[in-house]
């Protein structure tokens, strides 16, 4: 039993040797041949077109959002106006009309206003 491990460490250890052996030969062919610069400037080519085509993609599907929302409102029955909006609106516009005239009207104020507001006066 104890010859068969002792078979068994030696063939470990041969294997991790030439195993070492391979990798550093490798490692060292990839650094010395210039490989690493080629893969390092296709995986940045590679991330780049990756990152485009996903904002690309946003884009297009936000505008075509955008797009369907136009189509959509376009499509929807116009609301009604609620009862009494057209006099409230008129009470609004004599209000302001009234506070222009008030602000003409001030003797220490020559404007433009005061023969416009009398029109609408009369």
């Amino acid at each position: 039993m104890f010859k068969f491990l002792a078979k068994r460490k030696e063939i470990e250890k041969a294997t991790s040797t030439n195993l070492f052996n391979f990798v550093n030969a490798k490692f060292r062919s990839f650094i010395l041949n210039y490989d690493w610069l080629v893969y390092t400037i296709l995986g940045i080519l590679l991330a780049t077109c990756l990152i485009y085509y996903i904002y690309d993609q946003k884009r297009i599907s936000v505008s075509r959002r955008r797009r369907q929302e136009i189509v959509d409102a376009s499509q929807r029955v116009s609301q009604q106006r609620r009862p009494g909006a057209s006099y409230r609106d008129h009470e609004i516009f004599q209000n302001v009309v009234q506070t222009a005239r008030e602000y003409a009207n001030r003797e220490h104020r020559h404007t433009q206003l005061k023969p416009i507001l009398n029109e609408v006066k009369q």
